[in-house]
């Protein structure tokens, strides 16, 4: 799901400026394949910043994301062109401090962190050195050969 979406961008921006950023042939319409690439590479960025506190793409898109998502989509239009006018290279910068500060742990979203309690963190090995699966089948080195010394790997 992406975090944002045309509509959302044409919020922000005029229509004529989205035409001009992304009308290669002259058309004189809006091309929404290079909307939704711009919109697609800015989702990357933010989950890049993201994922280390939050599970990422975000199922929940909050108004923070939103807004972020629209503001480097933009960004990466007028990139597209040239360099972007100082308002938006600015805005970005903002974008970019805040997600800085959401990697960091400054800033906080109203989303689920990943935390201590995850249970992707807190998946405990089970060594089968020794051991029989339901059927009576020893489990560990399938080609028999054990390594008798306390804690080698080899046996698995």
């Amino acid at each position: 799901m992406a975090y944002s979406v045309q509509a959302d961008l044409e919020n922000s921006i005029s229509l004529s400026h989205l035409i001009e950023l992304t009308d290669d042939l002259s058309t004189g319409s809006i091309v929404e394949t290079v909307i939704t690439r711009a919109v697609e590479d800015a989702d990357a960025e933010i989950d890049l910043y993201c994922r280390k506190k939050y599970t990422v793409p975000f199922t929940t898109i909050d108004d923070v994301i939103r807004k972020m998502s629209v503001d480097i989509a933009i960004y990466n239009l007028y990139s597209r062109r040239g360099s972007p006018p100082t308002d938006r290279l600015a805005r970005y910068l903002t974008v970019v401090e805040k997600l800085l500060a959401i990697r960091d742990g400054d800033l906080q979203l109203d989303i689920a962190e990943i935390g201590p309690d995850s249970a992707a963190i807190n998946v405990k090995p089970e060594f089968t050195k020794g051991k029989v699966d339901a059927d009576g089948n020893l489990l560990g080195d399938i080609m028999g050969q054990w390594n008798d010394e306390a804690g080698s790997l080899d046996d698995f």
